[in-house]
C-alpha cells in the first residue's frame, strides 16, 4: 500500500459506535465487522480527503504518537478495509 493513498470508504456502508468499539454493516452484503477503537478512528477518516500520512500526523498529534508507527498501522487497518470490500479506493 502507498502512503500517498487516499483511502475512502463506501457510502453504502453503515457505521454505529458502542461502548469501546464500533460496528460496521455492509448492505450489500449483510455483513456486519466489529472494530476496535484504533480501527473506528480510521474508519471515520477514511472519507477521502486524508491520505495515510495525513491521518497518522494528525492522529499523532492528538496522542504524542509516532507518526510512523502510527502510518503503519492505519496502512494495515485500511488494507483490512479494502480486503473487505468496504473501500472505494
Amino acid at each position: 500500500m502507498n502512503m500517498d493513498d487516499i483511502p475512502r470508504r463506501r457510502d453504502d456502508v453503515r457505521y454505529a459506535e458502542l461502548e469501546n468499539e464500533a460496528v460496521l454493516y455492509d448492505q450489500k452484503t449483510g455483513q456486519a465487522v466489529y472494530l476496535n477503537a484504533p480501527a473506528a478512528i480510521v474508519w471515520k477518516l477514511c472519507d477521502g480527503t486524508l491520505g495515510i500520512e495525513d491521518m497518522a500526523m494528525s492522529i499523532a498529534a492528538e496522542t504524542a504518537g509516532d507518526s510512523v508507527v502510527i502510518a503503519a498501522d492505519i496502512a494495515e487497518i485500511v488494507g483490512k478495509f479494502r480486503t473487505a470490500g468496504l473501500m472505494i479506493c
